[in-house]
């Protein structure tokens, strides 16, 4: 007999479920569920917010490399090497990011688009491997 089952159904808390009923057996599949749009909005937000920030204060802040380092009545600054050494973000990054900042609207919207579809992507590998091994979440 083949399986029957069910849609997966929200309950809450972030999880979903599936049932199948095969024979004699009842199985229920639990899984937690993809962020909605507007979540990921939401973080997507933060995060190019967040870019904005560092690349407004990396402006002012950081001097190209060979550039003397400004008296203390002037403004700090931070070498492009050191700050690259400490943080992993280099001038090419900023670049990217300054250039993607023209935008923020449709930097957001790609952001969401490039998270939803990784998110799409995991949770769709997962359910395979889930119904490939046989297991029950």
């Amino acid at each position: 007999m083949t399986p029957l089952r069910s849609d997966w159904h929200r309950v809450g808390a972030g999880f979903s479920v599936r049932f199948a009923f095969s024979g004699e057996r009842f199985d229920a599949q639990w899984r937690p569920r993809l962020p909605t749009r507007r979540e990921f909005e939401r973080v997507a937000a933060a995060k190019v917010g967040e870019q904005a920030e560092f690349v407004a204060w990396w402006e002012k802040s950081v001097r190209p490399e060979g550039r003397p380092q400004k008296t203390v009545t002037d403004h700090v600054t931070v070498s492009v090497v050191d700050l690259e050494r400490a943080t992993g973000i280099g001038k090419k990054q900023v670049s990217r990011w300054r250039a993607r900042l023209k935008d923020t609207d449709g930097y957001i919207a790609k952001v969401v688009a490039a998270a939803r579809k990784k998110a799409m992507d995991e949770a769709e590998h997962n359910h395979r491997a889930q119904a490939a091994d046989g297991a029950q979440g």
